[in-house]
């Protein structure tokens, strides 16, 4: 997202995530930036990651046409509760698939810092799952590498 300038993208088996609960971790798909996600078929799934910078988008993956829409979510950042979602903004559909890349959540006057985003599955179940596919960040420190789990992203 160009929103984000100097971002990296994280993936969602970043070890700066940890994941509550038994959530299903796939891999190898022909869908999700790495090919990977992480879902959620139960109530009360939560996703802690932790983070240093600013900017903060949440990407998930959510059917075409209205299927595997994303269920009420909320989103606590740095303790403060910010936000619930319902509904998302569509990306560009995956080739080949009924799937695309998703916006969950967005914050945008992040101050710099170390800071704590707790993503929490309210109803998402087996027919209408959260599923989650990584972060966009501004890191405090610019770097021109890429550790594993993140690449740049303009």
């Amino acid at each position: 997202m160009t929103l984000c300038l100097n971002s990296v993208q994280i993936d969602d088996f970043n070890d700066s995530i940890v994941y509550s609960g038994p959530w299903q971790a796939f891999t190898n798909q022909t869908y999700g930036f790495n090919g990977t996600r992480h879902v959620a078929t139960a109530p009360g799934l939560s996703a802690n990651f932790k983070f240093n910078g600013s900017c903060l988008f949440v990407n998930g993956i959510v059917g075409t046409n209205g299927s595997f829409a994303m269920p009420p979510t909320t989103f606590i950042l740095d303790g403060h509760f910010t936000q619930m979602n319902g509904t998302v903004t569509d990306g560009a559909t995956f080739p080949g698939t009924n799937f695309t890349q998703a916006v969950f959540y967005i914050a945008l006057s992040v101050s710099e810092g170390e800071h704590e985003l707790i993503i929490t599955n309210l109803q998402g179940n087996g027919t209408m799952p959260l599923m989650l596919d990584g972060f966009i960040i501004t890191p405090l420190q610019q770097t021109n590498t890429t550790e594993s789990g993140e690449s740049p992203h303009p």
